[in-house]
């Protein structure tokens, strides 16, 4: 269901992806990809009003170029677009190592459409029409609930936000690594991850690091080490000191 392109290092975001801070203060930074006009006008302006940053773009082409140079946590994408469609778009994105949250936003409501979403690599799906509820429905998928450390209060404080503030770093040199299929690189920042995580008391964090090394010892799809990156930069991104 889509093209089978193979990712490539001219290919991989400079962004991978990964937003620029996982603080309270952080601005959500989303990417609006629908073919409509009206659509793209209405949801960015009930995204601003949620103090979202938006950049509506009107098909996948431009949102795979946008994705290449910029930082986006969310991407709500139209189902129904000219070739590539949503779902292409989706795989082309998860093919390149783009690890923040997808939503389609669709008008199908046949059985199974959201299980058909989630296969070609969304996160969610949301019902059309666009509305205040949706678009809030929207923004709550992307708010993550804080991870806190096991070892706050034990006087390692300062080490601990040493650690946090490295992880966008590690999270997008091993999207890198991903993307270049480059997996005793991989395996290797993997490891660095998983022993700082459980020093510093993110034991969740230590795990989804422990299930890429393992992947990276076997044989495996890239999707399947895609969606295990997704999950540890969710993590990373609610990843904090206290709540």
């Amino acid at each position: 269901m889509g093209p089978q392109e193979q990712p490539d290092a001219a290919a991989v975001p400079a962004s991978v992806c990964l937003p620029t801070d996982s603080t309270e203060t952080h601005r959500f930074r989303a990417m609006v990809v629908d073919d409509d006009l009206l659509i793209r006008k209405l949801a960015t302006a009930f995204l601003q009003n949620e103090n979202v940053d938006v950049v509506a773009v009107s098909g996948g082409a431009e949102a795979v170029l946008r994705v290449r140079d910029e930082v986006f946590d969310c991407i709500m994408i139209d189902w129904e677009m000219p070739s590539p469609n949503g779902l292409e778009t989706i795989q082309i994105l998860r093919r390149r190592a783009y690890l923040g949250k997808i939503v389609v936003c669709t008008a199908h409501d046949d059985d199974g459409v959201r299980q058909i979403c989630i296969d070609a690599g969304a996160d969610d799906y949301l019902q059309k029409p666009l509305t205040k509820d949706v678009i809030a429905q929207f923004v709550a998928l992307m708010r993550v609930h804080p991870l806190t450390s096991s070892r706050a209060g034990e006087g390692l404080d300062a080490e601990i936000a040493g650690y946090l503030g490295a992880l966008d770093r590690r999270c997008h040199a091993m999207a890198r690594a991903c993307a270049k299929k480059e997996m005793a690189a991989l395996s290797t920042l993997a490891d660095e991850l998983n022993e700082a995580s459980q020093e510093y008391g993110f034991s969740p964090i230590a795990r989804i690091a422990q299930g890429v090394i393992a992947l990276c010892g076997r044989e495996h799809s890239y999707e399947d080490m895609v969606n295990q990156l997704r999950k540890l930069h969710a993590n990373c991104q609610a990843a904090k000191l206290t709540a």
